[in-house]
Protein backbone atom coordinates (compact mmCIF):
# COMPACT_ATOMS: atom_id res chain seq x y z
CA UNK A 1 0.00 0.00 0.00
CA UNK A 2 2.88 2.19 0.95
CA UNK A 3 2.77 5.66 3.15
CA UNK A 4 1.04 8.56 1.45
CA UNK A 5 1.51 12.38 2.56
CA UNK A 6 -1.84 13.51 2.17
CA UNK A 7 -1.86 16.84 0.55
CA UNK A 8 -4.79 19.52 0.48
CA UNK A 9 -5.41 18.52 -2.87
CA UNK A 10 -6.56 15.12 -2.01
CA UNK A 11 -8.52 15.73 0.39
CA UNK A 12 -10.37 18.25 -2.42
CA UNK A 13 -11.05 15.77 -4.94
CA UNK A 14 -12.05 13.22 -2.67
CA UNK A 15 -14.60 15.55 -1.11
CA UNK A 16 -15.40 17.64 -3.80
CA UNK A 17 -14.94 20.85 -2.20
CA UNK A 18 -12.06 23.18 -3.34
CA UNK A 19 -8.57 23.49 -2.14
CA UNK A 20 -9.45 26.49 -0.19
CA UNK A 21 -12.58 25.42 1.40
CA UNK A 22 -10.19 22.89 2.95
CA UNK A 23 -7.52 25.09 3.96
CA UNK A 24 -10.70 28.06 5.42
CA UNK A 25 -12.08 25.05 7.14
CA UNK A 26 -8.94 23.66 9.10
CA UNK A 27 -7.83 27.31 9.78
CA UNK A 28 -11.25 28.09 11.26
CA UNK A 29 -11.30 24.77 12.91
CA UNK A 30 -14.66 23.50 11.38
CA UNK A 31 -12.46 20.40 10.23
CA UNK A 32 -10.32 18.78 12.69
CA UNK A 33 -8.99 15.80 10.45
CA UNK A 34 -5.78 18.57 9.99
CA UNK A 35 -3.93 21.19 11.04
CA UNK A 36 -2.01 24.57 10.21
CA UNK A 37 1.11 24.77 11.07
CA UNK A 38 2.84 28.47 11.18
CA UNK A 39 6.66 29.00 11.05
CA UNK A 40 7.60 32.26 13.10
CA UNK A 41 7.57 35.82 10.82
CA UNK A 42 5.41 33.63 7.96
CA UNK A 43 2.38 34.87 6.51
CA UNK A 44 1.41 31.45 4.93
CA UNK A 45 1.13 27.94 6.98
CA UNK A 46 1.49 24.57 5.46
CA UNK A 47 -1.67 22.27 6.19
CA UNK A 48 -1.19 18.92 8.14
CA UNK A 49 -3.81 16.16 6.93
CA UNK A 50 -4.65 13.35 9.48
CA UNK A 51 -5.20 10.37 8.01
CA UNK A 52 -6.84 8.37 10.47
CA UNK A 53 -9.15 11.37 11.26
CA UNK A 54 -9.63 12.17 7.89
CA UNK A 55 -10.95 8.60 7.31
CA UNK A 56 -13.21 8.46 9.85
CA UNK A 57 -14.67 12.07 8.94
CA UNK A 58 -15.56 10.29 5.23
CA UNK A 59 -16.89 7.42 7.02
CA UNK A 60 -14.07 5.08 5.49
CA UNK A 61 -11.05 2.83 7.02
CA UNK A 62 -7.54 3.99 6.39
CA UNK A 63 -7.01 1.80 3.89
CA UNK A 64 -9.75 2.61 1.95
CA UNK A 65 -9.12 6.42 2.16
CA UNK A 66 -5.52 5.45 0.84
CA UNK A 67 -6.48 3.56 -1.98
CA UNK A 68 -9.13 5.87 -2.95
CA UNK A 69 -6.10 8.62 -3.12
CA UNK A 70 -4.02 6.07 -5.40
CA UNK A 71 -7.15 6.08 -7.57
CA UNK A 72 -7.61 10.12 -7.52
CA UNK A 73 -3.73 10.37 -8.31
CA UNK A 74 -3.35 7.63 -11.02
CA UNK A 75 -6.49 9.30 -12.79
CA UNK A 76 -4.15 12.39 -12.98
CA UNK A 77 -0.99 11.14 -14.37
CA UNK A 78 -3.41 9.54 -17.11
Amino acid sequence: MGIYKVTVADVAKLTGLSELTIREGIRQEYFDFGAEKKKEGNTRGQFLIYPAMLAEHLGITTKELFEAIREVRNAESA
